[in-house]
């Protein structure tokens, strides 16, 4: 059975007529300060019922009146959390801090090592659990959009789903940083301004594989693997257990290279698949090793044949790549002898390949000194 696909003036209808119910919503809602009283005693705030009432206001629903009964039941508020107009005044500190120490990085002027050693010390807050998301509020074309706690999930391709416990809101901007990348010096939005496009989520996934956000979490984990030794320690090991197993893979990779390229034998075959008799000598000196590297063996059986798009370092333009670096290092190095031979030659011919096309080649005769 087939779908019928709306046309985009009927989209936009029916877009344009959501945003206007939404909007008609939120202003039957009442605000809070209209239930907040001021008076002559302050009394202690029930955090408990205050987070109830929040969570109440963050889902748009038509029970204002119990809403409002519930609120005239609590005390007044301090005034200085009444008082909104210096943002750094208005959202949680640290209690028992001596330096004012705030949760929200937009908030934080300058990062200093104490201010590493205060989240090294205390802990991580992601700043999602008592916070609406109302000032990630943005309009795109077609909707507004929000920030939402399922950006602070990822869903790994094995389909295990793991939280992204680096990633912190910023109530003042209602912008996502990454904790590492804002503490160590990190590239991008994460580290500087904060993301807030929420219509392009997959950047969040490519900064994670990025290779600048790696290493500004390695240095995180290393420092709270010091500071407790315990649960971040595990992180650690396993980071540094992935990046010995690719080395593995890469020592035998570059050994076939060097083999064959030492021999001048050709790489490549017809075909690109393990197992194959058309695979090229590449792949079946590979091949050849694994019947003897029960290592090599796995990592063939598990990656060899996933085709384009999957991390193997077995494909033919990974060879090609290591090809290139391995021949720009020769270069170096003849370069080197050369400027240190005392006496040396250069001859320069040219003969046509099979397709009439000349190739010119260079040719140093020097005296290399033992």
């Amino acid at each position: 059975m087939s779908r019928k696909r709306e046309s985009g003036c009927e989209y936009r209808k029916r877009a344009k007529e959501r945003s206007e119910k939404n909007e008609e919503l939120v202003k039957k809602i009442p605000k809070i300060d209209t239930f907040l009283q001021k008076g002559d005693k302050k009394q202690k705030v029930d955090s408990t019922e205050l987070s109830e009432i929040q969570q109440e206001f963050d889902q748009p629903s038509t029970s204002g009146n119990n809403t409002s009964n519930k609120a005239e039941s609590i005390m007044e508020i301090p005034e200085q959390v009444e008082s909104c107009e210096n943002p750094k005044k208005a959202f949680p500190e640290i209690s028992g801090s001596s330096d004012n120490f705030s949760y929200d990085p937009a908030l934080w002027d300058e990062i200093t090592e104490e201010l590493r050693q205060n989240f090294i010390n205390r802990g991580i807050k992601q700043n999602i659990d008592l916070l609406d998301f109302e000032a990630s509020r943005r309009n795109y074309n077609d909707r507004v959009r929000y920030c939402s706690k399922g950006l602070f999930k990822t869903r790994l391709k094995n389909a295990e789903t793991h939280t992204r416990d680096f990633l912190i809101y910023s109530a003042s901007t209602g912008r996502l940083y990454f904790l590492p990348c804002r503490l160590f010096n990190g590239k991008g939005p994460f580290a500087s301004t904060g993301f807030n496009d929420w219509k392009n989520p997959i950047t969040i996934e490519q900064h994670e594989n990025s290779q600048n956000h790696k290493n500004c979490v390695l240095i995180l984990l290393q420092k709270l693997e010091k500071a407790a030794g315990q649960v971040d320690a595990l992180h650690v090991k396993e980071y540094k257990r992935e990046v010995q197993y690719w080395r593995e893979v890469l020592k035998r990779v570059v050994a076939a290279i060097k083999a064959l390229a030492s021999r001048g034998l050709s790489f490549r075959g017809s075909t690109e698949v393990f197992g194959s008799l058309h695979n090229g000598n590449y792949m079946m000196l590979l091949e050849f090793l694994a019947e003897f590297d029960p290592f090599l063996a796995d990592h063939i059986e598990k990656h060899g044949n996933q085709g384009r798009g999957n991390v193997s370092y077995l494909s033919s333009s990974i060879c090609e790549e290591i090809i290139q670096i391995m021949a720009t290092e020769v270069l170096k190095s003849i370069d080197q002898e050369v400027t240190e031979a005392k006496y040396y030659s250069i001859s320069v011919d040219s003969t046509p390949d099979i397709t009439h096309t000349d190739q010119l080649a260079f040719i140093t005769r020097y005296n290399k000194e033992e």
